[in-house]
């Protein structure tokens, strides 16, 4: 009996040695796996904030009323969810005949040229050939959730998060 205790204590040491060198390995993988869980999360909840702020600026250019109030809408969204809005490029386009030379544009003041609009633009569906009103809001992907890990080489800084809607026009 005296001979398994005295042989015991080392195999349990080795034991918990090995329990400790698998934590060392593994909580790295199940930190990293945590991170990514919440940004993704929180990216993903940010998206369906700026799918609501395009319907918002849309729902306002819809009914006639002026595109600065549109932008202004989108604007106010988006701060409001807890969006940084210094990265926000608001876009709204009506047009109140259906045909293509009547479209009125309106970008919010820190949005790029028109040039640099186009490319964008030209991915989307075709507009409907009736009256229609569409608002494209394009915001940096890291002013929607935490850049936690441009570390690990996954960096949301420089992607772009793009939501289009577009109404029938209802207005005068």
């Amino acid at each position: 009996m005296r001979t398994l205790c005295r042989h015991s204590l080392p195999a349990r040491r080795r034991w918990h040695g090995a329990v400790v060198l698998e934590l060392l390995i593994t909580l790295p993988l199940l930190v990293i796996g945590s991170m990514a869980a919440v940004e993704m999360g929180l990216w993903m909840t940010g998206c369906e904030r700026v799918e609501m702020a395009a319907r918002v600026g849309a729902d306002e250019a819809a009914t006639g009323s002026n595109l600065d109030e549109a932008v202004a809408k989108v604007t106010t969204y988006l701060s409001t969810v807890g969006a940084d809005v210094n990265h926000l490029h608001v876009l709204v386009i009506r047009n109140q005949t259906g045909a293509p030379e009547d479209a009125l544009t309106q970008w919010s003041p820190q949005s790029d040229a028109w040039e640099d609009w186009e490319p964008l633009l030209a991915q989307l569906p075709p507009p409907p050939e009736s009256p229609y009103v569409r608002v494209v809001v394009r915001i940096r992907s890291d002013a929607l959730a935490p850049n936690l890990l441009t570390h690990f080489g996954f960096d949301l800084s420089e992607q772009w998060t793009v939501r289009v809607k577009t109404l029938p026009y209802e207005g005068t």
